[in-house]
């Protein structure tokens, strides 16, 4: 991949989960969480408790945040935790996990790291304990993945297609190289997040250097620009709802009107007071129709 210099439409921090003792801090971080869970909640996304290792609170789609015996936890992924970074690493005491990601968007059938990778598995540098663990998962839906190490390493990388992934709300051709770090390696970046800010920049080199380290390498440069791509949406629960609403229930929803009526369908789904109005010549004159 040297010297491809693909476009990287986003490069940012993608997971976090912070803890801190029970005190002024732990209490701190606890509001905060509740805080964020509120925020999404407002934009559409659906609340419920968070049940979890003893921690009880209340949980969003991006934001997870509980308190217990030993003090607060707080889960953050995707744009959350890249807008809370900072912040988080100031009110909490430990980052048990961090990821770090960057997505590129290719051209069609220009790279597929997955199979790409597995190819050049005899040119991997080898290390003290031998060559890194490499596997690869794929599925139906086109979904395909590559792992580098394992799971309860502190470095586990994977890169995977992100189009596939997000079920649309990224635009195709997009790939995403992810860098999950734990133990020793999260404590690090959560110090480096405390005092200085996960720049796009610093996520994009830190996420080639953990794939070129092994021999990988990687289709961009460390010091390109990075704009995020206005395709790139990330729905809130609610308008993922409406599309399936839209998809699987209203072609039974127009079976029934047809066969029973309106208010059939307004009593089964307990909405009485839904009505619609059809325009009228009269309506339209008066809306300048």
């Amino acid at each position: 991949y040297t010297g491809l210099n693909l476009t990287v439409v986003e490069a940012r921090c993608d997971w976090i989960t912070a803890t801190a003792h029970n005190n002024d801090r732990g209490r701190a971080l606890f509001d905060f969480g509740m805080d964020r869970v509120e925020d999404e909640g407002t934009l559409g996304s659906k609340i419920s408790t968070y049940n979890m290792r003893g921690y009880r609170g209340m949980q969003s789609r991006h934001v997870r945040t509980g308190w217990g015996p030993e003090g607060a936890i707080l889960v953050l992924s995707g744009d959350e935790a890249a807008i809370c970074a900072a912040a988080v690493a100031r009110i909490g005491e430990h980052f048990s996990r961090v990821d770090l990601c960057v997505t590129i968007r290719a051209g069609e059938g220009q790279i597929n790291p997955p199979s790409d990778y597995i190819s050049t598995k005899a040119k991997l540098k080898e290390r003290p304990n031998g060559h890194p663990q490499l596997s690869r998962y794929q599925e139906l839906w086109g979904g395909d993945c590559f792992y580098i190490g394992k799971r309860i390493s502190p470095y586990y990388c994977r890169c995977y297609d992100k189009t596939a992934e997000s079920h649309g709300d990224y635009p195709p051709q997009c790939w995403r190289w992810e860098v999950e770090m734990k133990r020793h390696a999260s404590e690090g970046l959560h110090k480096h997040a405390a005092a200085y800010t996960l720049t796009p920049s610093y996520v994009a080199a830190r996420v080639a250097y953990e794939f070129t380290n092994i021999g990988l390498s990687v289709p961009w440069r460390v010091d390109m620009n990075v704009s995020r791509d206005p395709q790139i949406r990330h729905r809130p629960d609610a308008d993922r709802k409406l599309e399936w609403l839209e998809a699987a229930v209203r072609p039974s929803v127009d079976f029934v009107r047809e066969a029973r009526g309106d208010d059939s369908v307004l009593r089964a789904l307990d909405l009485p007071h839904v009505y619609y109005v059809h325009p009228t010549s009269s309506t339209s004159a008066e809306q300048g129709g």
